[in-house]
This record gives structure tokens, C-alpha cells and sequence, in this order.
């Protein structure tokens, strides 16, 4: 009769019986079950979402606190704009809780503390927010300043080099006629009065070239002084050496004079006024001092915050403790009728579960979905529970069929993908252009033999998918492929990347063995790039000398009709 039943009657048949035993559990003890529960409900209600709201809301108010030292830390306009958002969601989210922690307290608690923390860390964090902006300012215009101060120093160096390297070359030539007894006496003094008005000359621009050294040196470190103190002391030595570079100027050859006083007042320029590099360094220290005040504050609201949250936390839980030492009075009365009802409940479930439930369904079952698992997961040769006249075992032949029959499918689908990438192989193979598949990201995925041959011969060895493409070009410009990239390697990488993610219409690159290769580049819908390579070197060749030949008849030319004039 039972097997007549089936698994579905079988286990409504279980299930009446264990439901009978339920019902009057449940009937035992409903009574206790109430009253536990409307403590429950205060608890749950009332005291347990003020306390889980504060403390989100600490947590939260720390995480604010610890993101802003990034702002101020940021160091480009990209960086400060990511971390402002991200400081930005998580004051949204502070502001969210604190709304929440309103509603959750209804009014019992005040909550003025938090409320004033919450709007002062918001003013701090947009007045950080002001600051840092004008700190990437600051350091823009002090990076400009130090690119002139590059490039004044080495203008500087310039003028001054010329005349040492003179004196170093005609030193051996002053030696030789010292040691030369045979000259005459006129001539030696002649050479040693040069020799004289050459060291006279050589001097100021010795001095000249170490204080150009001292200024650039100082303003430097000026533009990285720790502090406002150390942008003092930097600051006298600076000076010190820039009076020095002045007093030289005056006795500096005439033919540079002009132009190395020109280079003094930029030096001047640099130093002194609004426009200076310590003028700059010090407007970029009173931000970041003022930046660590408001960092201070903010660490000082976040204390403040989370100490009047503990103490939400410490009345809410005070409140849970009076709920509980109530419900535990009712739990004690009423644990008594539950266990007698619960012993009979328990002892009938375990004798359903244990003979029929256990020891059939669930061993066969699981059978069931661990060969299911193994399906879905890749594994189309994982054993099977054998079938039956049952439900399960009708699953189990199912599951058999759908096994064999997703075997078939995957063996066909790998027979007709291996053929169509062969077939598309062949094919790029077979043109006798050069051909090249880039993605989306600009790494290679397909290339045919001929595009290796024509464009990288002994590069084929890092011409593998995924290599990138600037990868390829750069070794190709480096070990000198390119004609157009001899010398200027960086430049001609940047042109080529340009072409090659703006393609247009077909263009002409000259190899570094003279080959003439012409470039056509599309964009494809999958967001990659399809190249073809065709070497036109002939038709080049015949260009040229049908070029040549022309000129050649258009010099005949002119000579004939001179000379029938």
C-alpha cells in the first residue's frame, strides 16, 4: 500500500502526523509564547534600533573622521575629486543614520549634541574641501616656478661654461710657452700679460657659476621647507648668494653682462614678490597648517560624537536589561508546559525523519542533486543514482537523458568552434598582406605569418596574444624599424598611438630597411582595431623613378628649347 502512495503520499501522510503532535505543542504553549513575545516586541521595537542606530552612527562618524586626512592629502585634481566624492557619500550616509537615530529614539533621548556635532564636521569637512583646492593651486603656480628656475639656472650655466671651458683649452698652450726658454723676452710677456687678463676674466665666472650652483640649491630646498621657520633660515643664505651673483655680474665679461643681468633678475624674480617660489612654498604651508587644525577639530567632533552615542547605547541598554530580567520571569513559567509537549513533538519527528525520511528520501536526494551539481558545474561524466519507479527515480533517468544528451551538444560544440577558428585561420594566413587583431584594451589577438615577416622579423618570439601594442611598436622603434623614429622614439610612439586609436584613411611608413609599408587601420564594433599591412616598396621604387625620369625630361626639355631660342 505504501509503495502504491508514492513519495508524495508518503510524506503528507508523515507530515499529518507530525503537524497533530505540533498543535498541541503549540496549543501547551501559546499562552507563554505571548508574553515572551510582547517583551520581545519592546525590545525589538523600541530599545534594540536605538542601540544598533547609535552605534552605526559612531562607526560611521569615525569613518568620516579617517577619510579626511585623504582630502587633504590628494595631490591632483582627479585624486581630490575620487576622494571628495567618496567623503562626500559617507558624510550622506552619516547624515542617513542620524536621521534614523531621530526616528529610532522617538524624541525620548535628546539628541542636540549629536546634531551640533554632525553640522560643524560637515562645515569642516567642506572648508578641508576649499583648502585643498587651494593647495593644488599653490603647487600648480610653485610648479611653474621651478620649471623657470630650471630653466634660468641652465641658462645661467650656459653663459658662463663658455669662457671656462676657453680658459681650460689655452692653459697647455700658456704652459708651453713657459717652459719655452728660446721665445724672446717681448713674446713671453706678451703671452704671460694674455695669461694674466684670461685668469682676470676666468674668476668672475668661477664665482658666477658656484652661486648660480648656491641659488638654485637653496631655492629648491626653499620650495620643500618643512616649516615656516626652516622657509626662514633657507631664506638668509638664499639672499646672501643672490647679492653675491649680483656684485659678480659687474665683472663679467661686457659681452655677456647684458645677458647674464638678465639672468640675475630672474633669479630676483623667483626669490622676491608675489610671483616667488618662498612666496609660494609659504601660501602652501598656511593651507596645510590650516588643513591640520581642521583635521584636529574634526578628530575632536568624532570623540565628542561617539561619546554621546555611548551614552545612547548605555540608557538603551539598560532598558534591554530591565526587558530581559522580565521576559526570563515569564520564560521560566511557561518552559516547563513547552518541554512536555516539545519531548512528544521531538520523539515523533525523529522516528519519521530517521526510518523513512533519512534513511530514503534524503540519501536519494542527495544522490539526485549531487549529480546535478556536477552537470552544472562542467562534469558531464559524474555517476548517477540508479532510476526507480518513484518520483526520485524517474528524476534520476531525466537526469541521465539530459547527461547524455549535453555530452552530445558539447562534443559538437567544440568540433564547430575548433573548425571555425581553423577556417578563419587559414583564411588570414592565406592574404598575402599583413594582418593584425588588437582589442578593446589594444593587445593582440590574432596575426597572420605575414604581418610578423613584414613589419617585426626577429620579434615573432613576443608577438603572442595579449601583448600590447604599444609594447610591440616601442621594441620595433627601439631596435631601429622605423625610419621616422630614428632619434625621437618617445614622439614617433606618440604619433603612431594616435593614428592607431583616431584610424582614418590609409597611410605610408617607411621601415628602417627602406621598405615602404602601407597602413590601414578600422575601428571594429567590439570596440578593437583590424590592421592590414601591404608593402608597396615597388610601387614606391617605380614612383621615384618615374620622379627621376620626369625630371630628367623636363632638364632635356629646357635645354632643347634653349637651344633652339
Amino acid at each position: 500500500m505504501l509503495e502504491r502512495l508514492g513519495i508524495r503520499g508518503r510524506l503528507l501522510l508523515a507530515f499529518f502526523g507530525i503537524s497533530a503532535l505540533a498543535v498541541l505543542a503549540t496549543a501547551a504553549a501559546l499562552y507563554a509564547f505571548l508574553q515572551v513575545g510582547d517583551v520581545v516586541d519592546r525590545i525589538a521595537t523600541d530599545r534594540v534600533p536605538s542601540a544598533l542606530a547609535s552605534l552605526q552612527l559612531s562607526r560611521q562618524a569615525e569613518r568620516v573622521a579617517a577619510a579626511a586626512p585623504s582630502v587633504l592629502a590628494a595631490t591632483s585634481r582627479a585624486q581630490h575629486s575620487e576622494v571628495s566624492a567618496a567623503v562626500a557619500l559617507e558624510m550622506s550616509r552619516l547624515e542617513a543614520l542620524r536621521t534614523d537615530l531621530r526616528d529610532a529614539t522617538l524624541g525620548t533621548v535628546p539628541l542636540a549634541e549629536i546634531e551640533e556635532a554632525a553640522v560643524v564636521l560637515r562645515r569642516n569637512l567642506k572648508e578641508l574641501d576649499s583648502l585643498v583646492v587651494a593647495r593644488l593651486d599653490v603647487v600648480a603656480r610653485k610648479g611653474e616656478l621651478l620649471n623657470r628656475l630650471a630653466a634660468t639656472t641652465t641658462g645661467s650655466q650656459r653663459l658662463v661654461a663658455t669662457g671656462i671651458l676657453v680658459m681650460d683649452s689655452r692653459l697647455p698652450q700658456w704652459r708651453a710657452v713657459a717652459a719655452d726658454t728660446s721665445l724672446s723676452p717681448d713674446r713671453r710677456a706678451a703671452a704671460m700679460a694674455d695669461l694674466v687678463q684670461a685668469i682676470a676674466a676666468y674668476i668672475p665666472q668661477q664665482k658666477a657659476q658656484l652661486e648660480i650652483s648656491a641659488v638654485n640649491d637653496a631655492l629648491v630646498k626653499v620650495a620643500n621647507a618643512p616649516t615656516p621657520g626652516d622657509l626662514a633660515l633657507i631664506l638668509f643664505p638664499l639672499r646672501r648668494s643672490l647679492a653675491a651673483l649680483e656684485k659678480v655680474s659687474t665683472e663679467i665679461d661686457e659681452k655677456l653682462r647684458t645677458r647674464f643681468r638678465q639672468r640675475v633678475d630672474e633669479f630676483k624674480g623667483l626669490t622676491d614678490g608675489e610671483d616667488s617660489i618662498p612666496k609660494a612654498r609659504e601660501e602652501e604651508l598656511a593651507v596645510l597648517s590650516q588643513g591640520e587644525k581642521l583635521l584636529a577639530e574634526n578628530n575632536r567632533l568624532s570623540r565628542s560624537l561617539t561619546g554621546a552615542v555611548d551614552r545612547l547605547v548605555a540608557a538603551a541598554d539598560h532598558e534591554i536589561a530591565a526587558s530581559g530580567r522580565e521576559a526570563a520571569l515569564v520564560q521560566r513559567y511557561g518552559t516547563g508546559v513547552v518541554l512536555g509537549s516539545a519531548f512528544l513533538s521531538l520523539l515523533s519527528s525523529v522516528l519519521v525523519v530517521w526510518l523513512y525520511v533519512d534513511r530514503s528520501l534524503l540519501a536519494r536526494l542527495g544522490a539526485v542533486s549531487q549529480g546535478m551539481l556536477a552537470i552544472a558545474g562542467g562534469d558531464l561524466r559524474a555517476p548517477l543514482p540508479a532510476a526507480g519507479s518513484d518520483e526520485i527515480g524517474r528524476m534520476a533517468e531525466a537526469l541521465r537523458l539530459f547527461r547524455d544528451t549535453a555530452v552530445e551538444v558539447e562534443e559538437k560544440n567544440l568540433r564547430d568552434v575548433a573548425e571555425a577558428r581553423q577556417r578563419l585561420v587559414d583564411a588570414i594566413e592565406s592574404i598575402s598582406e599583413g594582418f593584425a587583431l588588437y582589442d578593446r584594451e589594444d593587445r593582440l589577438v590574432l596575426s597572420n605569418s605575414r604581418y610578423r615577416e613584414l613589419l617585426y622579423a626577429g620579434l615573432e618570439a613576443e608577438l603572442t596574444p595579449g601583448r600590447a601594442f604599444e609594447e610591440i611598436i616601442r621594441r620595433s622603434a627601439e631596435r631601429g624599424y622605423i625610419r621616422d623614429a630614428e632619434g625621437r622614439v618617445d614622439e614617433w610612439i606618440a604619433e603612431r598611438l594616435w593614428r592607431h586609436r583616431n584610424p582614418g584613411e590609409p597611410w605610408v611608413q617607411r621601415r628602417g630597411d627602406g621598405r615602404w609599408i602601407m597602413i590601414s587601420e578600422r575601428r571594429i564594433s567590439a570596440g578593437g582595431t583590424v590592421a592590414v599591412y601591404s608593402d608597396i616598396t615597388e610601387l614606391k621604387q617605380r614612383e621615384e623613378n618615374l620622379a627621376e625620369k620626369s625630371t630628367a625630361l623636363e632638364a632635356l626639355s629646357n635645354k632643347l628649347a634653349k637651344y633652339l631660342a
